[in-house]
């Protein structure tokens, strides 16, 4: 049997293994989402996987003596201090990278119990304040991004937000840690999910989810 036959019967194969998306359990049905709960063949088949959008270019921008400064396009600075006095109080700002699609910074804010991504725009200097790391839908639609709280009983947020109008819809777990986002177009996305035991302090398995997001 030739290579290009032997692909084409293993593709047929795979294929008839998948569950169609309309199949899967409906976890949640919302006013702005639909949660299904789907297997690991269909996360690991579907989705686009995810690439780093924002480029970090330390020759431009760097942080000095715990101070980071960032250009506006009107001339003007940012300017985040670091605050490392090892109390509740403490905090610090870590450059992630620009996005010239959207002329946005991304810095991380690590405080005492959190971490904060915020989304800043070169333009206006204006803030929005996301979860960990955005993954933006393929003509960026929507950005993907997670709430997780590890020291707080290893729980997490799976959150969406609209790009034009910045709402944002949260989806709630208990015990479960959401990691893995992948886009299949501009209105579903996949991830999955670790169980978590915090006595042993060990994934006990994991949970794939589909998000289809109502227009």
């Amino acid at each position: 049997m030739k290579p290009l036959q032997i692909l084409f019967l293993l593709t047929l194969l795979q294929s008839a293994f998948i569950t169609n998306a309309q199949d899967f359990k409906i976890i949640k049905d919302t006013d702005g989402y639909i949660l299904k709960e789907v297997d690991s063949v269909y996360y690991y088949t579907h989705g686009i996987e995810p690439k780093n959008d924002f480029i970090i270019d330390t020759n431009k921008i760097h942080k000095v003596n715990g101070v980071l400064k960032l250009p506006l396009d009107n001339g003007t600075w940012l300017r985040y201090r670091d605050t490392l006095d090892f109390s509740e109080g403490r905090e610090r700002y870590e450059y992630e990278g620009f996005n010239k699609k959207i002329n946005c910074y991304l810095v991380n804010n690590e405080g005492w119990e959190w971490w904060y991504e915020y989304l800043i725009s070169k333009a206006t200097g204006q803030i929005d304040t996301i979860g960990y790391h955005p993954i933006y839908s393929p003509s960026y639609k929507f950005c993907g991004y997670f709430l997780n709280m590890y020291n707080l009983g290893s729980f997490g947020n799976v959150a969406f937000k609209n790009i034009n109008s910045k709402k944002e819809i949260k989806i709630n777990f208990e015990k479960e840690l959401p990691n893995g986002i992948k886009w299949i177009d501009d209105n579903s996305f996949l991830f999955y999910s670790d169980l978590w035991n915090n006595d042993s302090n060990k994934v006990l398995y994991k949970k794939y989810y589909l998000v289809q997001i109502k227009k």
